[in-house]
C-alpha cells in the first residue's frame, strides 16, 4: 500500500491525483489520518477519537483535502499531511510522559 507522502510525489510527477488517491482519501483507514494513526497507534485504533483531544478532530485535520485532491494541490496535502504528523508525535509524548 503507497504511503501518502507516496501518492502526493506520484501525482507531482503526473501532473494530478488520480482516482484511485480520491478513493483512498475517502475511506477512513486510508485517509490521511487513518494512515498516521495506523503508524503510531496500530489499525484498530480510532482515528478521530485520538484527534479529538485537546481540541482538534479528524475531520477538521481532513478539511480541505478533497478540495485540494481535485485542485492538485500538492503542497496543501504536504502541509495537512506535516500537520498530522506533528498532532500525532505531541499525543505520542504526552501519553510517554503521563
Amino acid at each position: 500500500m503507497k504511503t501518502w507522502r507516496e501518492r502526493i510525489v506520484e501525482a507531482r510527477e503526473r501532473g494530478k491525483f488520480g482516482n484511485e488517491d480520491m478513493k483512498e482519501w475517502m475511506n477512513y483507514r486510508t485517509c490521511l489520518v487513518g494512515e498516521v494513526q495506523a503508524r503510531y497507534w496500530g489499525p484498530g485504533y480510532n482515528a478521530c477519537r485520538w484527534m479529538d483531544l485537546n481540541g482538534h478532530d479528524g475531520a477538521g485535520f481532513q478539511e480541505g483535502v478533497q478540495r485540494a485532491l481535485l485542485r492538485n494541490d500538492f503542497r496543501f496535502l504536504e502541509d495537512r499531511l506535516d500537520a498530522i504528523e506533528d498532532r500525532a508525535l505531541q499525543l505520542k509524548r504526552e501519553a510517554t510522559d503521563a
